[in-house]
């Protein structure tokens, strides 16, 4: 292949006469271009196809037929689309889309459903779980006995650890409680109206550690009392309605009530927070200790009489309480305690040397507030609305 300089003219010589521009050893564009061996003419091209996207004068791109208007052909535009759009003579008329909102809320409504359906499961299971973990806890605190009889006639024996408790809240009749130190049982006889033994077992509830012992004496039993032995350590919590209670022997703590029963501790050390309450029945500890630790001891009745003969520890709080009874407490003579009496109409009587003075102005102030003997002196306080208050040295 051979190359001409300057022009496609092979005879070509010199600069153009037509080319202002042509100097000899300018740049020309024309120049260096390869040109054919003249013995071996060059085919023709290959016809170009017909472009089925050729030029038309539809001003409309890619516009789909719309109904109404099938059985037009449309051709892409293939023209200057600024020209067109920046025409105000040509109408353009944008394409028609399909509205998206109806899928769109299908499918936030199917996603709702499933959504709902896979979180109510969640919570099923959940909730599920959390009503059983709820029904065990409450099952292990509230419910933590089992109902059990003896399985032979005759009294009822139980037995028990270290320190039990003895529960009695439910009855018909009288309940008598003694307490024996070598025992490690809870034995338990119902007696008939003439007081003879009934040979038939008594139901009782005892919890998870077998310490807790509770009695409920129904009317099927038909008892006009229950006699209790139980060991000499022991809490007791025993209810009557009009009967009395009467406690012998025991050392623990006793939440003893009745509404008009008499209540009757003999031979006993109260300890922690006891609580002995009778509204119209009388209350009588006799040769009683009481240690309220750093506690507090109460005796308390509406209408009747309390009396009290024994010793109080150096610590704690000890309460006598009456509205319409005496107050009858009798302490050794050489107890400490810092005392506190209140009265409305009542009278106030000692034979402690220290508190006469002082007991003799209770009918101006209707209070008392003095201490007797050393420290540490334990609280003794007294508390009558028209009852007499009698606090003797034995």
């Amino acid at each position: 292949m051979s190359y001409q300089q300057g022009s496609n003219d092979p005879t070509w010589s010199g600069p153009s006469q037509s080319d202002p521009y042509a100097q000899p050893g300018a740049y020309d564009p024309q120049a260096w271009l390869p040109t054919a061996p003249s013995e071996t003419p060059q085919p023709p091209p290959p016809p170009v196809p017909e472009n089925p996207y050729a030029a038309s004068t539809d001003p409309y791109v890619n516009y789909a037929p719309q109904p109404g208007n099938s059985g037009q052909s449309w051709s892409p535009y293939t023209g200057n689309v600024a020209q067109t759009f920046n025409n105000p003579a040509v109408k353009v008329q944008p394409a028609r889309r399909r509205a998206v909102w109806p899928w769109v809320l299908l499918t936030l409504v199917v996603v709702l459903v499933l959504g709902c359906t896979g979180v109510g499961f969640v919570l099923y299971r959940v909730g599920t779980n959390l009503n059983s973990s709820v029904n065990n806890a409450l099952q292990t605190q509230t419910s933590p006995f089992t109902t059990q009889t003896s399985s032979a006639s005759g009294p009822t024996s139980v037995v028990v650890g270290a320190h039990p408790r003895l529960i009695i809240d439910e009855n018909l009749g009288a309940i008598n409680v003694r307490g024996d130190s070598a025992s490690n049982t809870i034995t338990l006889q119902a007696l008939d109206q003439s007081y003879n033994p009934i040979n038939s077992s008594i139901r009782y509830a005892r919890s998870g550690d077998g310490n807790i012992i509770t009695v409920n004496l129904n009317v099927t039993l038909n008892a006009s009392e229950i006699d209790v032995t139980v060991p000499g350590t022991i809490d007791l919590k025993l209810t009557t309605n009009a009967d009395d209670i009467n406690v012998t022997g025991i050392n623990g703590q006793m939440l003893l009530s009745s509404n008009g029963g008499v209540i009757t501790i003999t031979q006993s050390t109260l300890t922690r927070s006891s609580v002995i309450d009778t509204n119209g029945g009388s209350i009588t500890a006799t040769g009683d200790t009481l240690n309220a630790q750093n506690g507090q001891i109460s005796f308390k009745t509406n209408s009747d009489s309390i009396t009290f003969k024994g010793k109080i520890a150096s610590l704690g709080t000890y309460h006598f309480e009456s509205n319409t009874g005496d107050l009858n407490v009798t302490l050794p003579g050489n107890s400490p305690f810092h005392v506190d009496v209140s009265t409305n109409t009542g009278t106030a009587t000692t034979n402690f040397s220290g508190l006469q003075g002082a007991f003799s102005n209770l009918a101006s102030s209707g209070e008392v507030h003095a201490d007797v003997g050393h420290t540490p002196r334990p609280t003794i306080t007294f508390k009558t609305n028209t009852g007499s208050i009698n606090l003797n040295k034995g």
